[in-house]
C-alpha cells in the first residue's frame, strides 16, 4: 500500500489582443453576426471572440445579448478550484498458489491513482469552470497462470481481467486545445503468451490479446454524446518472435524475426 499527497495551485492570465473578427469573415462585423434571418450571437455568445478591447462594435454585441471578458485571470485567490489538495492511496494484493513445481495460479487486486491537475485553452471564448479535473483511480481485478511444461522447454503465461476506473481523465480537442473531463470508463481483456524451446539455441514465442474497452458518456464538440473505446487499446493484438542462436568466433551469433 502507498499513499500520497500532493498539494497543487494553478496561476493562469490571458488576455485577448486580437485586431478585427476572424470567425464572420467580416472585418467590422456591422450585423453582429448576421445570417439570413437576422442578427444572431454565436460561439457561446462571446463577444470577446470577435473583438479585441477597444472595438467601437463591443457595446453594440451586448447590447445584442453577448457577453464579453477579454481578460481572464484564475488563481487561487479568484478560484477556490485553482487550489486543491489529492490524498491517493494505491494498493496492490495477490493470492498465488502452487500446486506443483510446475504451475502457479494467481489473484490479484490493483489499486492505482493519477492526480489531477488544470487544462488550459488558449483561445478566446474561455470558461474558467472547466480547467479543473479530478484525479484518476483504476481498480484493476485479474486471475491468471504461469505454467512450465515440456521438460522445461515451454512456457504459458495467461491472464484475464477487468479494469474500473473512477474519474476516469477523457481528452477532446476543443478549439484547437486540449480538454479534460472526467468520466466512466471499463475494460475486460485477455492475454496468453506461449514460449517455447524446441532445440537448444532456438527460441519462439507468440503471444495475443484480446481487449473489450469503453468510455462512458463522452461529449462531442458538437454535443453529442456517446461512448468511445480507449485510445491504444485494440480489440486484438498479435506478437510474434522466432530467434536462433548459435556459436561462432568464440562466442554467439543470432539471428531474429519478429512482428
Amino acid at each position: 500500500m502507498r499513499y500520497s499527497n500532493d498539494d497543487k495551485k494553478h496561476s493562469f492570465h490571458a488576455r485577448h489582443y486580437s485586431t478585427g473578427t476572424y470567425a464572420t469573415g467580416n472585418p467590422n462585423a456591422t450585423s453582429i453576426f448576421d445570417n439570413a434571418t437576422g442578427p444572431t450571437l454565436s460561439v457561446a455568445e462571446s463577444c470577446d471572440y470577435f473583438f479585441a478591447p477597444g472595438d467601437p462594435l463591443v457595446p453594440v454585441c451586448i447590447a445584442a445579448g453577448g457577453f464579453y471578458n477579454p481578460e481572464v485571470t484564475y488563481n487561487p485567490s479568484t478560484d477556490a478550484d485553482a487550489k486543491r489538495t489529492f490524498d491517493d492511496i494505491s494498493a496492490k494484493v495477490q493470492i498465488e498458489w502452487t500446486p506443483n513445481d510446475d504451475t502457479l495460479i494467481y489473484l490479484g487486486y490493483n489499486r492505482g491513482t493519477k492526480g489531477g491537475n488544470w487544462a488550459t485553452p488558449i483561445f478566446f471564448p474561455l470558461d474558467t469552470s472547466t480547467f479543473a479535473h479530478d484525479g484518476e483511480v483504476l481498480n484493476s481485478y485479474e486471475i491468471g497462470t504461469k505454467l512450465t511444461f515440456l521438460d522445461g522447454r515451454a512456457r504459458l503465461n495467461a491472464s484475464a481481467f477487468y479494469y474500473d476506473y473512477e474519474n476516469y481523465q477523457g481528452f477532446t480537442l476543443l478549439n484547437l486545445a486540449q480538454e479534460i473531463t472526467n468520466l466512466d470508463a471499463e475494460v475486460v481483456g485477455a492475454e496468453a503468451e506461449l514460449f517455447l524451446t524446441p532445440v537448444e539455441g532456438l527460441d519462439l514465442l507468440v503471444a495475443i490479446a484480446l481487449l473489450d474497452s469503453e468510455v462512458k458518456g463522452f461529449t462531442k464538440p458538437n454535443g453529442d454524446v456517446v461512448n468511445r473505446e480507449l485510445p491504444q487499446a485494440p480489440t486484438f493484438s498479435l506478437n510474434f518472435v522466432a530467434r536462433y542462436e548459435w556459436p561462432a568466433f568464440n562466442g554467439t551469433l543470432a539471428a531474429q524475426v519478429d512482428g
